[in-house]
């Protein structure tokens, strides 16, 4: 352009610069669950379904999509196992404490040279038997993973046992075979294999839980970007994340720290 109709327009002019806008490129993805915050459920214990949770409005049963907290019960499973392990503690507790007082009187007649040495023995070795069977119950039931309050509890009832002389504690019994299976997380359910009746091993995953208030993103480069991807420096790695559609779409900002061949199981 000559410079007299440059000046006539009123033409500015500048020296041509490196762009300093950030360039956008637009990349379909998809987004997958933290792996430190996915916990699959599982019983202790095989036995029955029984009992299923709910969210805590009604008495409609927990399901997938519903938000549950910490240790609120997903489902309650009737373990015949555990009761039976636990009742043969209480047992074994009780008739330790019975071969005890025994030796204790044996003891102080043989003192007195009233009792045979050889009946002494006896209710000693019946005494250590009990304690070794003792032993047994409680190893089993710690392998098993239950908490110290609940042996506690089972210990504290063969001392009521022992003290009102009762030897009827089945109703205890049925109580005992009851597990709360609980949520070990706060979250959201995002998978829910279990029905009401049903038979449960230790292996089945009876629901996931996810907490979704992190997420991972994988977004999908096509190979010609990967250079232009890599040269970036950290403070321009920046990314923006539209999930849904129309007015239910949802944008987040963040970063992204990796860029390489990754295997999309989808």
């Amino acid at each position: 352009m000559p410079a007299d109709l440059a000046k006539r327009l009123d033409v500015q002019t500048e020296p041509a610069r490196p762009s300093t806008a950030p360039g956008t490129l637009e990349l379909s993805g998809s987004l997958i669950l933290d792996s430190d915050r996915l916990a699959h459920v599982h019983a202790r214990f095989p036995g029955e379904v029984v009992e299923l949770g709910n969210a805590g409005t009604g008495s409609r049963p927990v399901a997938f999509g519903q938000h549950v907290r910490k240790g609120q019960v997903l489902a309650v499973i009737w373990s015949q196992d555990l009761g039976e392990k636990k009742s043969e503690l209480v047992d074994g507790l009780s008739q330790m404490h019975v071969d005890e007082e025994s030796l204790d009187r044996l003891s102080e007649a043989a003192a007195e040279g009233a009792v045979p040495d050889r009946t002494l023995r006896e209710a000693r070795r019946k005494v250590e038997a009990d304690r070794i069977a003792v032993s047994k119950s409680l190893r089993t039931l710690e392998s098993w993973r239950l908490s110290k309050g609940e042996i506690d509890e089972v210990r504290a009832e063969a001392a009521r046992l022992l003290r009102e002389k009762s030897p009827d504690h089945q109703e205890l019994v049925q109580q005992w075979a009851r597990l709360d299976v609980v949520a070990p997380l706060d979250g959201v359910i995002i998978e829910r294999n279990v029905t009401l009746g049903e038979l449960v091993d230790a292996s089945s995953d009876l629901f996931k839980v996810a907490d979704l208030s992190r997420l991972g993103v994988l977004a999908y480069a096509y190979e010609e970007d990967l250079p232009t991807l890599d040269s970036l420096p950290a403070s321009q790695r920046a990314w923006s994340v539209t999930v849904g559609s129309g007015g239910d779409a949802a944008t987040r900002i963040g970063r992204f720290d990796h860029v390489g061949n990754i295997i999309d199981p989808n």
